[in-house]
């Protein structure tokens, strides 16, 4: 802040100027303490699945058309593909998408000159994508 740098360059600070200046790291230190407190309430930590209750809510507050992606691991809780269909038929589209493919180290094989497919290093990565309808 403006106000703060200029009570900083002060060769004398007079105590109204340094009562000035604690008032209003307060006033900041308050109002941030409001924002970040707000934040935690709008903003959820990243979790990696999905329940009922988060699905209810993006229900509610979405448009049509609006896309909520469930990165990979364990689809949408523990409720199968078809449980989420039939649940929320003509409600939600169901889309997956692959966004990285399998990946392996290779091997070389020294009797064809050329490297082989190998171990695994990391299984394919998948978007898993619901569009309201």
């Amino acid at each position: 802040m403006k106000v703060l740098d200029e009570i900083d360059r002060m060769k004398v600070v007079l105590p109204k100027f340094t009562a000035l200046k604690n008032s209003i790291l307060k006033i900041n230190k308050k109002n941030h303490s409001k924002i970040t407190d707000g934040m935690k309430h709008y903003v959820p930590q990243t979790q990696s699945t999905l329940s009922v209750k988060d699905i209810e809510y993006w229900l509610q507050t979405a448009k049509k058309g609006d896309q909520l992606i469930y990165y990979t691991g364990g689809t949408f809780d523990r409720k199968s593909v078809g449980e989420w269909g039939c649940n929320y038929k003509n409600i939600i589209t169901l889309v997956q998408k692959r966004v990285a493919k399998e990946q392996r180290d290779k091997i070389w094989d020294e009797d064809k000159k050329s490297y082989l497919p190998g171990n695994i290093i990391s299984y394919p990565i998948y978007n898993y994508i619901m569009i309201k309808q």
